[in-house]
């Protein structure tokens, strides 16, 4: 359990930097978030300010709808047969949620392949909220216990490392 949550908070901060090479206004739109926050105040990192981190809130929660740390969710048992989708599903059948596909479903997300942060500016979905499309935790009672933890641990590791003048990316 304990390597499960290193090992994922891990994988997403690595996500969100290679995103972040990759998408330069972003990044410095991040570590100017970061340094108005931290440097320019005096403080240390520490996570009392992170309400004040909106705009890494959002290269967060951009980073898991595009390279969530668990793609396919734990399989679930139906109780009874049902159709989804025209698909008939009979009692007993082990469905799995694909969370990466649905991260990725241009229904819900327009330019679904884009890093786009700011798209979580005018969409109101949340991992702890029910938003369907959008489950990088899972849901109901067999989500990831994590869902706290997790998003915490990985701003903070973000925050440590894009925030010190000696982090540069060159390229």
């Amino acid at each position: 359990m304990f390597g499960a949550g290193i090992d994922t908070s891990t994988s997403v901060v690595d996500w969100a930097l290679a995103e972040l090479l990759r998408n330069p206004g972003v990044l410095q739109k991040t570590q100017d978030e970061l340094r108005h926050v931290f440097d320019d105040k005096g403080h240390a990192v520490e996570e009392s300010y992170f309400h004040e981190l909106k705009y890494l809130k959002l290269v967060m929660k951009e980073t898991l709808r595009l390279h969530p740390t668990a793609p396919l969710l734990l399989p679930r048992e139906s109780r009874e047969s049902c159709r989804i989708n025209g698909y008939d599903i009979p009692t007993k059948t082990r469905v799995l949620i694909n969370a990466w596909a649905m991260g990725r479903d241009p229904k819900f997300w327009e330019d679904p392949e884009s890093f786009k942060p700011e798209r979580f500016l005018e969409k109101t979905v949340d991992f702890k909220a029910g938003s369907f499309e959008y489950i990088p935790f899972g849901g109901g009672r067999r989500s990831c216990p994590g869902v706290t933890y997790g998003p915490t641990t990985i701003e903070f590791q973000l925050a440590m490392l894009l925030v010190t003048p000696r982090f540069r990316f060159t390229f």
